[in-house]
């Protein structure tokens, strides 16, 4: 890495106007922000006064420990590459004064986290994570099938998928099983009211790959875990189609789709099952 380079730790201000990280960022050289935080960071601000020609790289380091500032120097200056994925939705400096903090409901107003969120795009969505070099992902049966149907929440659903290197430079990557409720599943009408989650995680895998090489991930489960929980909190799978994507962050165009059409003769009962 360019020893030009800038890392700044403890920019935890939530407003991020730290006078001498704007200071840095004014001197137009590659700059890296180090986040280290205990919980969501919003950098808007300091975005929003870095140059567009040359925007900072921003590591979110959380709490490290004793050891991570080791960790840490040797990620940013590429002797590993074992980047992950962000584990929460990180909103602009706006979500504090538009969503009310005493309200923990998950659905009400704009909503909260990935999976109801309905606000202004997020700075950066869940899921999001770059690497040091790039991948690619696929199925591994090329006949994988687009489509399924079951008629029970014991039947079994398997995605077999496949992850490439298709950079220069040896990584990790995360794959990520996302469960999309379509709006026209057959629910009764007393929880038509009740917002559905946009997707919901199910499942990850993480695999670290040398340059070319592959590696195949299997994700396998029952239909029971397309359940969905209703007003009374009982998790129910209901009768309709659901989606299942893999992907790897929404920064990648390479997602893998399979619907999953579920045919009965109302809700099935699966609190029981999972």
């Amino acid at each position: 890495m360019d020893p030009a380079v800038n890392s700044l730790s403890n920019l935890c201000c939530s407003s991020c106007s730290n006078y001498g990280a704007l200071q840095l960022l004014a001197l137009n050289k590659p700059t890296v922000v180090v986040l280290l935080n205990g919980g969501i960071v919003s950098v808007d601000a300091l975005l929003a006064k870095a140059l567009p020609s040359n925007p900072p790289a921003i590591v979110e380091a959380w709490n490290p420990g004793i050891r991570g500032g080791v960790a840490i120097a040797k990620a940013l200056f590429g002797a590993t590459n074992r980047w992950g994925k962000l584990p929460v939705t990180v909103y602009d400096s706006s979500f504090s004064d538009s969503v009310k903090m005493t309200d923990m409901s998950m659905t009400s107003g704009l909503g909260r986290t990935y999976k109801y969120w309905t606000g202004p795009k997020p700075l950066f969505e869940f899921g999001h994570g770059l690497s040091l070099t790039s991948f690619a992902l696929a199925w591994s049966n090329p006949a994988q099938p687009t489509s399924v149907t079951v008629t029970s929440a014991l039947a079994v659903l398997t995605l077999k998928v496949a992850v490439k290197n298709t950079g220069a430079r040896r990584g990790d990557e995360v794959a990520m099983l996302y469960h999309v409720p379509s709006a026209g599943l057959k629910r009764p009408p007393q929880e038509m009211r009740l917002r559905l989650p946009h997707r919901k995680l199910l499942d990850f895998r993480r695999v670290a790959l040398a340059p070319a090489k592959s590696a195949p991930l299997l994700f396998l489960f029952n239909a029971s875990s397309l359940g969905l929980v209703d007003t009374e909190g009982n998790t129910y799978l209901y009768p309709g189609v659901h989606e299942l994507r893999v992907d790897r962050g929404p920064a990648a165009a390479d997602a893998l789709v399979l619907s999953v059409h579920v045919k009965a003769p109302g809700p099935i009962l699966v609190d029981t099952l999972l």
